[in-house]
C-alpha cells in the first residue's frame, strides 16, 4: 500500500473519530464555549444574567443549545478539511482558520437575534428559523471557499481520494492481470 493511500486512510479514521468526539464530548464544550461568549458581548449592551446555558437579556429567555451552537457545521468544516488532500501544516491552519471563524460568527448571529429579541420580539422567531437553517449552511460555504482561496487549496474534497484510489484499484488489478499471463 502506498503512502498516499495509507494518508487518505488515516485521515479518514481520524475524522470519524473526530465526529464522535464531537457530537458526544465537545457539544457540552462548544455549548458552554459558546453561551460564555454570547453573554460576554450581549452583557455589554442589556442588562442581563447567565445560569448554565441560560441568558436572560431584559428579562427575555435566550438558551443556548447544540442546534445554536452549529455542531453539525463544525462537523461538516472538520469533514472538509480532513476529506481533502493537503499538507499538515496547511490542514492545520485551514481547520483552526475556519473552525474560529465560524465560532466568531455565530456569536455574532446570537449577538444580533438577541439584539432583535429585544428590540423587536414580533419578528425574532421567523428571522431566527431564517438564520439557523440559512445562515450555517451558507456561512459553511463561504468559510471553505475563503479557505481554498487563503490556503490555494487545489484538491476536492472527498472526490480527489476517491479518484485516487480508483486508479490505484484499477493499477494494481492490472499489474495483477499482466502477471497472470
Amino acid at each position: 500500500m502506498n503512502k498516499k493511500i495509507k494518508g487518505i486512510i488515516l485521515r479518514y479514521f481520524i475524522l470519524i473519530i473526530l465526529t464522535i468526539g464531537i457530537i458526544f464530548l465537545l457539544d457540552v464544550f462548544l455549548v458552554l464555549l459558546t453561551t460564555k461568549f454570547s453573554y460576554f458581548f450581549i452583557s455589554w449592551f442589556f442588562k442581563s444574567i447567565l445560569s448554565g446555558n441560560l441568558i436572560v437579556a431584559e428579562g427575555f429567555i435566550i438558551e443556548i443549545s447544540s442546534a445554536c451552537v452549529g455542531l453539525s457545521a463544525y462537523v461538516l468544516l472538520i469533514a472538509l478539511n480532513l476529506g481533502t488532500g493537503m499538507k499538515f501544516d496547511k490542514r492545520i491552519f485551514s481547520l483552526i482558520f475556519s473552525l474560529v471563524l465560524f465560532f466568531v460568527l455565530n456569536v455574532l448571529r446570537i449577538l444580533f437575534l438577541t439584539f432583535i429579541l429585544v428590540k423587536n420580539p414580533a419578528i425574532f422567531e421567523v428571522l431566527h428559523k431564517i438564520l439557523w437553517v440559512g445562515f450555517s449552511s451558507l456561512i459553511v460555504a463561504g468559510i471553505w471557499i475563503l479557505c481554498v482561496f487563503i490556503f490555494k487549496i487545489k484538491k476536492i474534497p472527498i472526490w480527489d481520494d476517491f479518484k485516487l484510489l480508483y486508479q490505484a484499484r484499477n493499477r494494481s488489478n492490472n499489474s495483477e492481470g499482466n502477471q497472470s499471463n
